[in-house]
């Protein structure tokens, strides 16, 4: 067996042990006492007389725990002690098998296949439902109503532990309102609101203790918050950074525990939400305990400071007038407590869980069981929310809420409890719905690492992220940065003096400055590689990161201008239909020679119903593309199905727009008028900007611009922004007459003669119109 399987099984036997040694000698003690009562000494005297439970484990420990050559005796434990040794050695001077292979962009691990891209779908679909889930869910306001609040404005200290202190509570943040209040004084101000939650007329009322809350919405509200932060959960973890353990993330406090018995993990740094850390996996061989920051991009911790300024305090009123609840938990994600967990929640096992099985014990490394990840078959992942409802710690019927909110089984978040086995399934669940994969705890920290190490723009993230997932201590590197001799010059070394030497009144007592900016690197460096707009802002990216940034986003874009310049249409055509035979009809080469020639903007004009095929002006440039993205905004349903099954059969990669699940693997990409000027829509046309894989927007029956009218489909007039975007515009359609052109051009905001006008007749020889007097038929 390797040693990385076999060194766990003897550490939780030796653990295991010294509890058994601990318990002994508190019998052994407590039998004393009984005989002595037995006899009839005094409980006074009878307690005095019995050994101390510190020298009766003493002399155990030095018979059963100790080795040979300090003082100890041939035992079982000495040679597990020894065993246990000299695995740690192997398992830190040899690296383990590999299980993370690539196949071109894909990643492929125990049976599944998926890509970055995919996981750009994953966490920015996470961000959009969470984000609608905030202001239309819980604080019932349109998001450009929403309270304004910069992130990048905030001020925490870190230093301060008293009771109940976050940031919210940082005296230099001026918030735009009260959010403690707010909530509050609208559901006494607005009426849509008071009727949500409340019977009758509030103005009747003397004080709130005579409101008549309405039960059931105020408990759907509780089941919203509950989803909310189980979405919130993944997007933190699958975005801030290195992944932690689940035992981590559900450690983390919104504030500081009372008596400074709990420091809180979520703060401020610099302009970005961080969530704080710690874990004490390695400790015998490194003394140290690790803290581990990991930052969140700005576009998440929008949504973290919202929660905590505007959603957590209303809840809280909730559940105090509702549940009369007058304690709350400080919990991020409240833990189950201790007692309550089950062996699957071992957090030393859970390095070797693949989402229910262990490598290496019963079966040789790497040997998979049938069903994927182990458990699949049984069901216990079954996915739908009223399952996962049911194994909260807060039962919706009967179970724990029977006994009242007084009940000590009873979460003091609406939410319910979390355990490693919550996290895994919610996890389970949100990419399973977007992607198709299952991706649980375990295997996303194996997988995570694989990506940024292969694909991180910035080298120096590499060492810090191996010390992250490195729990043996490393030789210290020489003074080679500015700062190390700075150090150095002074007497002693870095460490030292940010542990010692000039510290700020608000720096955080666990972690020097150093630190954290290193784990600030390779948050930052997995936020741009998951395309957050606010990871590319200048004072985020260095210099030379963003030269190489720029370079190589030119140098893929050069290649694919030189792709489609080089395009042979007529070679492409027959490639495309696969028939030797096939030729264009009506005006499709112009309409095609003018898009590949890159014009700007280009007005296409031509007859379907006869073979004209307005749909290959944008199929077969995007067939034609290896990585360039193609927007086709289309206004009917039926229109954008048909579309997109025939640009499938062809096999180009497609999809419709789901703002939930965003198409980042898609070369085309099919939406709504209303959707395409929608924010989250804006957001990811940005992104495929910012990255230059935007290549051509193409607005398909770009006449019903005209037919917008302000009480019918008011918003197709505001496609004359796809013109702003700096791409090229593609407009498509077989009714616009000459006469109706000017309008046009106002409607799109592109003057004419900008547009490159390709036109075919639409007049048709074959039809002709008659007419006929309607009274006079009537009247025969």
């Amino acid at each position: 067996m390797p040693a990385v399987n076999y060194t766990p099984i003897l550490s939780a036997i030796i653990t295991v042990a010294r509890a058994l040694v601990v318990y002994q000698s508190y019998q052994s003690h407590q039998q004393s006492i009984q005989a002595d009562r037995a006899q009839g000494v005094s409980d006074v005297e009878a307690k005095r007389r019995a050994p101390a439970i510190v020298k009766e484990v003493d002399e155990r420990v030095r018979r059963f725990m100790t080795l040979r050559e300090f003082g100890g005796v041939v035992s079982p434990m000495d040679r597990m002690l020894r065993q246990r040794t000299y695995g740690m050695a192997i398992r830190y001077s040899t690296k383990a098998e590999g299980r993370v292979p690539w196949h071109g962009g894909d990643i492929l691990i125990d049976n599944k296949r998926f890509s970055i891209d995919d996981i750009r779908t994953v966490v920015h679909g996470l961000h959009e439902t969470v984000r609608q889930r905030l202001d239309r869910e819980l604080l019932f306001v349109e998001w450009a109503d929403m309270p304004p609040v910069d992130v990048t404005a905030l001020a925490d200290n870190p230093a301060e532990i008293s009771e109940g202190w976050s940031f919210l509570a940082d005296t230099r943040n001026a918030f735009a309102v009260d959010g403690r209040r707010w909530m509050w004084r609208r559901l006494f101000q607005e009426g849509e609101l008071q009727r949500r939650f409340v019977r009758g007329d509030v103005d009747a009322v003397e004080d709130w203790h005579g409101i008549q809350w309405k039960e059931r919405p105020i408990e759907d509200h509780f089941r919203r918050v509950r989803r909310f932060k189980e979405e919130l959960m993944v997007l933190v973890h699958m975005s801030a950074g290195a992944p932690a353990r689940a035992t981590e993330l559900i450690s983390i406090h919104r504030e500081n525990g009372p008596d400074a018995r709990s420091q809180r993990g979520v703060f401020i740094d610099n302009g970005m939400v961080s969530f704080v850390t710690a874990y004490h996996k390695g400790f015998s061989a490194s003394r140290k305990t690790k803290v581990i920051h990991r930052y969140v991009p700005q576009e998440v911790g929008e949504l973290v400071v919202y929660y905590m300024w505007l959603v957590e305090p209303f809840v809280q009123q909730l559940q105090c007038t509702h549940r009369e609840r007058s304690e709350f938990s400080p919990w991020m994600w409240e833990p189950r407590p201790e007692e309550d967990w089950g062996p699957k929640e071992d957090e030393d096992a859970e390095e070797f869980v693949d989402e229910g099985r262990v490598e290496g014990i019963g079966s040789t490394h790497g040997e998979r069981s049938e069903g994927g990840e182990g458990g699949e078959e049984g069901g216990e992942e079954g996915g739908s929310e009223d399952e996962d409802r049911e194994d909260d710690g807060n039962r919706e019927e009967g179970g724990e809420d029977e006994a009242g909110p007084k009940d000590k089984g009873e979460a003091q978040s609406v939410d319910g409890f979390w355990d490693t086995d919550r996290v895994r399934r919610v996890m389970y669940r949100e990419t399973e719905s977007r992607i198709g994969i299952r991706i649980g705890v375990a295997l996303w920290r194996q997988v995570y690492p694989a990506i940024q190490r292969e694909m991180c723009s910035d080298p120096e993230v590499r060492p810090t992220l191996d010390a992250i997932y490195e729990t043996h201590p490393t030789a210290s590197a020489a003074a080679t940065t500015m700062p190390d001799v700075r150090a150095q010059q002074a007497g002693h070394g870095r460490h030292m003096e940010e542990m010692i030497y000039g510290l700020l009144l608000t720096e955080s007592p666990f972690t020097t400055m150093s630190e954290k900016e290193q784990f600030r690197q390779v948050s930052v460096d997995w936020h741009r590689l998951l395309h957050f707009p606010s990871a590319h802002a200048s004072p985020a990216v260095a210099p030379d990161i963003q030269r190489r940034m720029d370079t190589e986003r030119e140098a893929a874009e050069l290649r694919r201008w030189r792709q489609m310049r080089e395009v042979d249409v007529d070679v492409q055509l027959r490639r495309f239909y696969g028939r030797p035979d096939v030729q264009f009809r009506g005006l499709q080469r112009e309409g095609l020679a003018a898009i590949v020639d890159g014009r700007p903007y280009v007005l296409i004009i031509m007859r379907t119903g006869g073979g004209g095929g307005g749909s290959l002006m944008f199929m077969l440039p995007a067939a034609a593309s290896t990585d360039g993205i193609t927007i086709v905004v289309v206004p009917m349903t039926a229109l954008r199905s048909d579309l997109w099954e025939r640009s499938s059969a062809q096999g180009i990669p497609c999809a419709e727009w789901d703002g939930e699940r965003p198409p980042f693997r898609a070369r085309i990409v099919f939406v709504t008028p209303e959707s395409a000027v929608s924010l989250a829509f804006g957001r990811f046309i940005d992104e495929k900007r910012r990255t230059r894989q935007l290549e051509r927007i193409v607005i398909d029956e770009c006449h019903m611009i005209l037919e917008s009218t302000p009480k019918w489909r008011p918003r197709r007039r505001e496609l004359r922004r796809m013109a702003t975007k700096g791409v090229q515009v593609i407009y498509l359609t077989a009714t616009l007459p000459p006469t109706d052109e000017p309008a046009f051009f106002e409607a799109t905001g592109v003057p004419q003669q900008e547009m490159c006008i390709v036109r075919d007749r639409t007049v048709r020889r074959n039809i002709r119109r008659s007419g006929f007097n309607h009274a006079r038929l009537s009247s025969r």
